[in-house]
């Protein structure tokens, strides 16, 4: 275990100096996270305060997207992280020296995730901190159920971001699957309104992981009591079930494939 570490760690200081060297970068992604909230907020003065059908959230749209947008940060960091660090692997023909080293794949894939999931994990708290303070439930918050929603999120949508990579790996182009994923995710998962306004499309948001952790996360700042909490986390909780093993047999699949066919190193 402790060489496991020792490894995962080296992935995250790699990753770390990589993202400094870069710092205009990095503060261009600040920017853009605070012309997000700016955007919220201005938004949030169309809908009108303690409207009806966000009572069950305490009424404040501002609060409302806040919660919901926090776990698509996960969504996004897996579904194009898995994928693009792939491809780039590929691109650059270190991909192939990679898998030929004493280390396991994963360690090379918990490694290689470790700060865009970290990163991601700010963000995140940065909004629940935020909207906390909006609506006044900072210290009423549970705080353990969101760490559960979260590492239940990150168990989901990392499964579907190995299951983008694996596609990559195989077909050497980006996934179609996922922006498709991820667009249906945004729009019907309720980040924006609640899941009632769809009618009797609304089954469609239950099959998208996106609307229970969207879910949790809302009621879970709210202070909402295990009751309230546990319908949401236990279909998080059968989503990672499913999608992990699935997950690891689409990888070990295109993996075995890209080195009979050769093509490991092709882009």
């Amino acid at each position: 275990m402790s060489r496991f570490l020792r490894r995962c760690w080296a992935f995250l200081v790699r990753d770390v100096q990589s993202e400094a060297s870069y710092r205009f970068y990095f503060m261009l992604q600040l920017a853009g996270l605070a012309w997000m909230l700016t955007l919220f907020w201005f938004g949030s003065q169309l809908v009108p305060e303690n409207s009806e059908r966000l009572q069950r959230y305490g009424g404040d749209w501002f609060v409302f997207v806040l919660l919901g947008y926090a776990p698509l940060e996960y969504l996004r960091v897996s579904i194009w992280g898995f994928s693009s660090r792939i491809r780039e692997a590929q691109n650059y023909g270190t991909l192939e020296a990679l898998l030929v080293t004493p280390v396991g794949m994963p360690t090379i894939l918990f490694g290689s995730f470790l700060y865009p999931f970290a990163w991601a994990t700010l963000r995140l708290v940065g909004f629940l901190v935020i909207a906390g303070f909006a609506s006044g439930h900072l210290t009423a918050a549970r705080w353990d159920a969101l760490a559960l929603m979260a590492l239940l999120s990150m168990l989901v949508f990392g499964s579907l971001g190995i299951l983008s990579a694996s596609f990559v790996m195989v077909f050497k182009k980006g996934d179609p699957i996922s922006p498709l994923f991820v667009g249906a995710s945004t729009l019907l998962s309720g980040l924006f309104f609640p899941v009632e306004l769809l009618g009797r499309w609304k089954w469609v948001s239950s099959i998208l992981p996106l609307t229970h952790a969207a879910e949790s996360s809302r009621l879970g700042m709210l202070g909402a009591g295990w009751v309230e909490l546990l319908p949401a986390l236990a279909k998080l909780a059968g989503f990672a079930v499913v999608l992990l093993p699935l997950a690891a047999w689409a990888f070990r699949h295109a993996l075995r494939r890209a080195r009979r066919d050769g093509t490991l190193a092709h882009y």
